[in-house]
């Protein structure tokens, strides 16, 4: 593991194989040139997938794999791979830049489920506030004067 990054060495025993890992190519580690690589075969060959540092997530027993930058700045969109990363599709979730705390992936499920925060779906097209989300208290102070956009 690379001390300089927030990134670490990652796998599932639901994806046998898969093995996601944050680090660079080099004599020595480095906290520059950071990169996201993947092994399909253990941890024997890898290849990297992306320039800078990512989250991935494995869902569908590694049938896909999530990934969002690790940054502390707002985001639209994340990218999706059906086929062991080796190629990736961007997906926006919102039109409008939102800084992301993190992504729920329910355990416990054959195929897991990532949530957009504070939501869940009821029905085909009907998602409703979590039990223990409340969307009319905002999650910061506004002043008098100031606007708060809730999370949808």
């Amino acid at each position: 593991e690379n001390p300089y990054s927030s990134g670490r060495i990652s796998s599932k025993e639901t994806a046998p194989g898969l093995v996601v890992a944050t680090g660079n190519i080099g004599p020595e580690l480095s906290y520059t040139d950071i990169g996201v690589f993947i092994s399909s075969d253990g941890g024997n060959t890898w290849r990297q997938i992306f320039d800078e540092e990512y989250n991935v997530w494995f869902l569908d027993w590694g049938g896909a794999l999530v990934a969002m930058k690790h940054t502390p700045l707002p985001v639209r969109h994340l990218w999706v791979s059906f086929d062991e990363g080796h190629s990736w599709d961007k997906y926006g979730f919102t039109s409008v830049p939102l800084f992301v705390d993190g992504a729920l992936v329910e355990a416990g499920m054959e195929t897991h489920i990532m949530t957009d925060y504070g939501y869940e779906r009821h029905g085909e097209s009907q998602c409703v506030p979590a039990f223990w989300y409340n969307p009319a208290s905002p999650s910061k102070d506004c002043s008098l004067g100031q606007s708060y956009l809730n999370s949808t």
